[in-house]
Order: C-alpha cells, then sequence, then structure tokens
C-alpha cells in the first residue's frame, strides 16, 4: 500500500512540476506531428559535420549553415507520412529566409537520386534543399549499422533541430503540417531563441 502512495505522490509532484515548469519550459512552444511532440534533448551534441551530396551532386556540410538555426528532415519516397509532409515542408523552404532558418530534407532511398529526382517532378517540390545519403552517413537506423551515423532515425519522417552553433537541440517523428500556427510559433521560437 505504502508504494502505491508513494508512487501517486510522486506523480502529482512530477505533474507539478511540469505544470509550472521552468522559464525555459514555459517559454518553448509545443509542437506536435501525427504521432509524437518535439523532443529536447540533453546533453548537446554537436551535429555530424559528415558530407552530404545535393541533387545536382554537390557538396554540402551541416557546417555551411553555422550562425543558422537549421530544420533537418530525414525522408523516403517510399514513406507514406513522408509524402503528406513534404509539400507542407517545401512550403516551409519557400519562406525559410523570412523565417531565418535553413530547412534540409535528407532523403534515405537506397538508390538516390533515381527515386528522389522521380518524387520531387511528381509532387512538384521546389524550393527544399534535398540532400541524398543512401549509405546512411549522417543517421543510423539500426544500430548495427556499420556506418553508426550520429543521428538516430526513430520513424520517418523525423525532423531535428540544430541551433546556430551547430548543436542539435531535438527532434520530432511523424509528419508535422509546417504551416499549422503552432509550428510557425515553433520555428519562430527556434529562429530568435535557438530553442
Amino acid at each position: 500500500m505504502r508504494s502505491v502512495v508513494g508512487r501517486r505522490v510522486a506523480v502529482c509532484i512530477f505533474l507539478l512540476l511540469v505544470g509550472s515548469g521552468s522559464a525555459t519550459a514555459d517559454s518553448l512552444p509545443r509542437l506536435f506531428s501525427e504521432t509524437s511532440q518535439y523532443i529536447s534533448l540533453q546533453p548537446l551534441t554537436i551535429a555530424p559535420n559528415m558530407q552530404l551530396l545535393d541533387t545536382n551532386g554537390l557538396p554540402v556540410r551541416l557546417s555551411d549553415f553555422l550562425g543558422r538555426p537549421v530544420v533537418l528532415n530525414f525522408w523516403a519516397t517510399w514513406c507514406e507520412p513522408c509524402l503528406r509532409e513534404m509539400p507542407s515542408l517545401d512550403r516551409l523552404a519557400y519562406q525559410a529566409e523570412s523565417l531565418g532558418i535553413v530547412v534540409l530534407a535528407v532523403s534515405i532511398d537506397e538508390d538516390g537520386m533515381t527515386s528522389v529526382a522521380r518524387f520531387l517532378r511528381a509532387k512538384a517540390i521546389a524550393n527544399l534543399m534535398v540532400l541524398l545519403d543512401p549509405n546512411l552517413d549522417i543517421a543510423f537506423i539500426e544500430r548495427e549499422n556499420a556506418r553508426l551515423g550520429a543521428l538516430g532515425i526513430y520513424g520517418l519522417p523525423i525532423t531535428y533541430f540544430i541551433d546556430s552553433a551547430g548543436q542539435v537541440r531535438g527532434y520530432i517523428t511523424g509528419a508535422v503540417d509546417w504551416s499549422s500556427s503552432e509550428a510557425r510559433r515553433f520555428l519562430a521560437h527556434l529562429s530568435t531563441e535557438g530553442i
């Protein structure tokens, strides 16, 4: 009986602490996807700086964007929630400059540009900077991945948020409506506060 009461008290104290929150927790707007919510990461780590190729075959590194917050989305052409999210992410990329952020969409399709080019044309995706990571150099799905990329893909799509200093602040799994007012508040916070 005592352990049940103790757990209830602990849960109540936890809910009170979460409800009252700190200044940082209170100031961070909520962000939800179809299946999840934003998860803050601690301790902060520096984002991996692997070189990936864009759809023109040009090399791109995350360090190219130091000084600006980055929305780093992992997706694949065979992922149904990714397909729902891409038009919204493309509109976000169109508005990224005015928001002070960079939006990168990293495809993990194994055949690289073959599937990606066809998909981008079919869906009229024109604003996103799309990078290719068919070998999972920057991310991993399974721990047994020989390359063991630094960012985990816990589901697709997954979006990581990197602050202007290059630190990974958090992530969200699942398709997000990037044009929602909730996402706009979250991204405004990202661009001004760095999450």
